[in-house]
């Protein structure tokens, strides 16, 4: 241990210097005394020879206390730095503990001229993103990772860093897993005394709850936009047709929602109970054929006016009794349009393949069949009315 022997090594220089001056002072002023004091030659011999003892004596309990006093100082020295020692380990491995549970993934990059380099990143990366210590060393881990239409809009702020001093950003970036998370990146640039950059260090967290939760308001904000538009236009003065076309077009330009832009409205025939097509946008003609008369509890839509329930599919299943050569892969929403438990017609609307289904999207979409049931009611009461006029 080289604090210790340093230690030693300063004791035994400061112990020789005390006895080699202890000696010469003793040596030189006993002398002196005794050849004063001591004026016959034979006491003077055997003077000195008690002197001689008496200096050893002397130096032996001088040498006690002082070495047992420095040894004391070298013991009070270890201890003290033993001590500190132990609470920086301690504190180590409390860092270590809490770095390894943090939610934030703490790291550090290098600046080299214009271009970073990820100099150290904290153990719980693996935990939040999937990648090793090792993996996130990699040159361009964070660019092959981040999304692409995030990548660009990052750098160029990140060339404010120099200006600013701090700067927080949040985008999407990809897991290990292949799922894509919202990230909080929080960077500050740290300077050496003469002002040259040095490093830039900084934090990583998931805020992807967060982002989801303003998204969702966002969402819902939008939707209930819609859900007044739709509801304005029902006082408009319009025939049937006209309201139902309108308001699938609405319906078709959400942009908060992947819905295609395809879609179609069927009114029931109450004589038949079949689905007629009253208003389609996109769908191809040899479909609209296929759909010219949809019978009660036949293919989607025709369940959906049977059950007067909302259906979904995320593929072609069996329930798609009307097929036609050329069908692409898609979804459906085929949601009925009821009152008083009375099914007034269906809403065809289509999703991209491998869509999941939103319980909001649905929710609001049911919303939006009740909007058109009233629709549908005031203009049945309305032909009533002027057909009774009329008779």
């Amino acid at each position: 241990m080289r604090f210790p022997a340093i230690k030693g090594s300063t004791i035994a220089f400061r112990a020789s210097l005390l006895y080699a001056g202890f000696a010469s002072f003793y040596i030189y002023f006993s002398d002196r005394l005794l050849a004063r004091f001591v004026p016959d030659p034979v006491l003077l011999a055997r003077a000195k020879t008690y002197n001689y003892g008496a200096f050893v004596a002397v130096t032996a309990v001088l040498f006690w206390f002082v070495v047992r006093y420095w040894l004391k100082e070298l013991q009070d020295s270890q201890e003290a730095r033993l001590a500190a020692e132990s609470r920086k380990w301690e504190l180590e491995e409390h860092l270590e503990r809490y770095l390894a549970v943090s939610p934030t993934i703490t790291y550090a990059l290098k600046v080299e001229g214009k271009t970073t380099r990820l100099l150290w990143v904290s153990e719980n990366i693996e935990h939040i993103l999937g990648y090793t210590p090792k993996e996130a060393l990699r040159p361009n881990f964070w660019s092959k990772h981040v999304h692409p239409e995030d990548r660009e809009q990052i750098l160029d702020t990140l060339s404010l860093l120099s200006e600013k001093g701090s700067l927080v950003q949040e985008y999407c970036f990809l897991r290990k897993d292949r799922t894509m998370i919202w990230m909080r990146d929080e960077v500050r640039l740290v300077k050496s005394p003469n002002g040259t950059e040095q490093e830039i260090v900084g934090s990583w967290t998931d805020v992807t709850d967060r982002k989801e939760a303003e998204n969702k308001l966002v969402k819902q904000r939008k939707m209930l936009e819609r859900l007044n538009e739709l509801s304005r236009f029902l006082g408009e003065d319009m025939t049937l047709d006209q309201s139902l076309e309108k308001g699938l077009q609405i319906l078709l330009s959400l942009s908060f929602s992947r819905l295609l832009q395809r879609g179609g409205s069927f009114l029931v025939d109450p004589e038949k109970e079949e689905l007629v097509p009253k208003y389609s946008f996109n769908l191809p003609e040899v479909l609209q054929r296929t759909c010219a008369r949809v019978p009660f509890g036949y293919c989607l839509c025709g369940r959906a006016a049977a059950t007067g329930q909302m259906q979904y599919a995320d593929y072609i299943d069996d329930r798609h009794e009307n097929r036609y050569p050329g069908i692409e892969p898609h979804e459906h929403y085929c949601v009925p349009i009821v009152t008083r438990e009375r099914v007034l017609g269906v809403i065809v609307l289509y999703l991209p393949e491998k869509y999941p289904a939103d319980p909001l999207e649905k929710k609001f979409l049911l919303s939006a069949a009740e909007i058109f049931a009233a629709l549908v009611n005031r203009k049945e009461a309305e032909t009533q009315i002027q057909d009774s006029c009329a008779s």
